[in-house]
């Protein structure tokens, strides 16, 4: 199998990345070994203790995840603010294939001292119910019980442009790479057919995969625009799902505290990242600063349309058109 061209952490394409075998493929599917617990991901579909008050985030990297993290606890909580709005974004959910030392800035972002991390799903069974997991991980890597209808799965779906145009702005930077990649060498990677080519597979097949089970009771879809759009009527549909009886009142409140510009200028939630300790990058004397603090960026459903030239927009359409179609999902921006 050829090498893949894949993203840093969470995210992008590279045309030569400088540490050799950062990679790992699992069934197929690329995953990044400075990050990700390997192990965990390895055990994940055969995993049994699975709790059923247990709620999972899962969606594509760069489609709103701590934002979402922000929303689905708030709503588990019952709409309480005063009760999460002082809580760092990574203490509001685990995650199930990153090791949560890592956010907390005592473990360094490298292959090395995340292979010394435990399974972060053995870690998490210490933890209190309910517990609100969060993970990149497409459907079928989900653990058997949970296809089975165990626990809930929220999914955040966000436009494929946007991911796109996000994805390769935060990652695309000389700090990662030794030939910076351009737009189009992303577009290659995004638009490839099989899993190698980016971290946690194609877009297509993560979205794709939960919306065709989102007729399942215990899985629900959520799209980025929407939450955008209309976070009131979100919120209302999420706690339908939950089970939480919250009133229009509160939900007002609720849609006006999550907002992304408020989300982005809490440092709670606009900088979740900035505990990450980088040694391996660090020890070069590049300035990391904004890998560590711009994961929220602008939050808009539409800015895709600065960055995208008309034949690339042209070229994502002819490819992601037909196959959306096909399965019934349009996002209201494109």
């Amino acid at each position: 199998m050829a090498e893949p061209m894949s993203l840093s952490g969470w995210g992008g394409v590279r045309p030569e990345f400088k540490s050799e075998g950062q990679f790992e493929i699992i069934d197929g599917t690329c995953f990044s070994k400075d990050m990700t617990n390997v192990e965990a991901v390895r055990g994940m579909k055969t995993y049994d203790k699975m709790r059923d008050d247990d709620v999972i985030i899962s969606s594509y990297p760069r489609s709103g995840t701590h934002w979402s993290i922000a929303l689905v606890d708030l709503v588990m909580h019952g709409g309480d603010i005063e009760t999460v709005k002082e809580r760092h974004i990574h203490e509001r959910s685990i995650w199930m294939d990153v090791p949560m030392t890592v956010f907390r800035g005592e473990t360094d972002l490298s292959m090395k001292a995340i292979e010394e991390t435990p399974n972060p799903m053995i870690v998490a069974e210490s933890a209190p119910s309910p517990r609100l997991l969060s993970t990149h991980l497409p459907y079928n890597f989900m653990p058997e019980s949970v296809k089975q209808g165990k626990c809930k799965v929220v999914a955040i779906l966000r436009n494929p442009k946007s991911v796109l145009v996000s994805n390769h702005l935060l990652h695309a930077v000389p700090e990662l790479f030794d030939v910076v990649p351009t737009l189009d060498n992303s577009i290659d990677a995004m638009l490839a057919d099989t899993q190698d080519q980016m971290v946690y597979g194609s877009w297509y097949n993560h979205v794709s995969r939960w919306w065709l089970n989102r007729d399942k009771a215990n899985i629900h879809c959520i799209l980025y625009e929407d939450m955008k759009m209309n976070m009131g009527d979100v919120i209302k549909g999420l706690a339908r799902f939950l089970n939480k009886s919250i009133p229009n009142e509160r939900i007002e409140k609720m849609a006006e505290h999550l907002q992304f510009d408020k989300m982005l200028k809490n440092p709670k939630t606009g900088k979740a990242f900035e505990k990450l300790q980088v040694d391996s990058l660090e020890a070069t004397g590049q300035d990391l600063d904004a890998l560590k603090t711009s994961h929220m960026r602008k939050g808009t459903i539409d800015d895709w349309k600065t960055k995208l030239t008309v034949a690339q927009n042209e070229r994502i359409d002819a490819h992601l058109g037909p196959k959306l179609k096909n399965i019934g999902l349009k996002f209201p921006s494109i």
